[in-house]
């Protein structure tokens, strides 16, 4: 197997010769359930396991491998091989994990660019693309949208335009995969050797989509309900490796896309928020608002900034959250190294 067709390069090589082990060998994670990996390697596609407690090649989240990984292996069989390290990630596309956690959730690794899907049907929202768009965003990924169900929709024009007003500079494909709408350009995203992975609700037609750009049924497909919303035919993260093609990686169906990080969007406003006669200026009413003055001059739309406002807000939250929550650990672990006795106080001298 060649492991150039599944995205390696001399960026991965050189931290697999970094490791100093001519034992290893370089694989790609192509699936992770829990602790059970499948791996695309020189050997072959194969099960995998961790060794012991995973060493990180490089500083980073102590986080498992995920789809998309490059990965150092010692293969014990012919159908097993041991997971020595993870090497260093090019991305890493993180969402917060769902329900009160504050932790984050890897999604995927090493992607080149995230196609953006929804339907032109009752899953149509532009606020979920944002977060898309930002959850991209923040990876430093590239995007794309895709807007799909073409055939199932009379009029694409009010479609087309509420996006591109939402995203002027972005990439927007229509694409209805029956007809073969928009395939084209699509597998021009895809060319051999990238990664790029497809984020979107369940039912907005991922899996049908990727089928149609393979030219086979690498996923099963299900109707969506009577209500329109879709059923989770994607059920775990999967590479694929596409004929003729690059990669792509499928995720289950996000709804709930909680971010942890600001995009650069929000970057760009708040580098016009720093021009604003208030330090502490909310874009409301204050006077000698530098943001608001780029919104009355049509230099900014209003719906962008009361959305990043909120994505702001949200980054912040979980950045507060997970410093509390790690300083908690802390205590936690000190308190397991000394026996259970509390941390010193602090010494106040005259």
């Amino acid at each position: 197997m060649n492991l150039l067709d599944w995205g390696y390069g001399p960026f991965f090589h050189e931290a697999l010769l970094g490791l100093s082990n001519p034992t290893l060998e370089p694989a790609r994670v192509v699936t992770a359930a829990h602790e059970l990996f499948r791996i695309a390697g020189p050997s072959g596609e194969r099960p995998a396991e961790l060794l012991g407690r995973l060493r990180y090649a490089s500083e980073g989240p102590l986080d498992l491998p995920v789809p998309g990984d490059f990965v150092a292996v010692q293969p014990v069989d012919e159908s097993l091989s041991l997971i020595h390290h993870v090497l260093p990630r090019r991305s890493l596309l993180s969402r917060r994990a769902s329900g009160r956690a504050t932790a984050a959730q890897p999604l995927a690794a090493n992607v080149d660019r995230a196609l953006l899907v929804t339907s032109l049907d009752t899953d149509f929202s532009i606020p979920r693309l944002q977060r898309y768009a930002a959850l991209a965003s923040v990876a430093d990924v590239p995007f794309s949208i895709l807007l799909t169900k073409a055939d199932a929709c009379p009029d694409v024009t009010p479609f087309l335009g509420a996006v591109a007003q939402a995203f002027p500079a972005a990439e927007i494909l229509v694409v209805s995969a029956p007809e073969g709408r928009g395939l084209p350009e699509v597998r021009a995203l895809v060319p051999p050797g990238r990664t790029v992975v497809l984020l979107g609700s369940s039912g907005v037609g991922k899996s049908t989509l990727l089928n149609a750009v393979a030219g086979r049924d690498l996923m099963d497909v299900r109707a969506v309900r009577e209500d329109g919303t879709g059923r989770h035919a994607t059920t775990r993260r999967e590479l694929f490796r596409l004929p003729g093609l690059g990669l792509v990686l499928d995720v289950p169906g996000l709804r709930e896309v909680g971010l942890t990080g600001a995009s650069p969007e929000l970057a760009a406003i708040e580098e016009l928020a720093a021009h604003c006669r208030f330090r502490d200026c909310t874009h409301g009413v204050e006077p000698g608002c530098a943001v608001r003055r780029a919104v009355e001059e049509n230099r900014l739309d209003a719906a962008l900034v009361e959305h990043h406002e909120r994505l702001k807000r949200e980054a912040e939250w979980f950045q507060t959250r997970t410093s509390a929550t790690a300083a908690v650990a802390e205590k936690l672990r000190y308190r397991r190294l000394m026996g259970g006795s509390r941390p010193p106080k602090k010494i106040r001298f005259a």
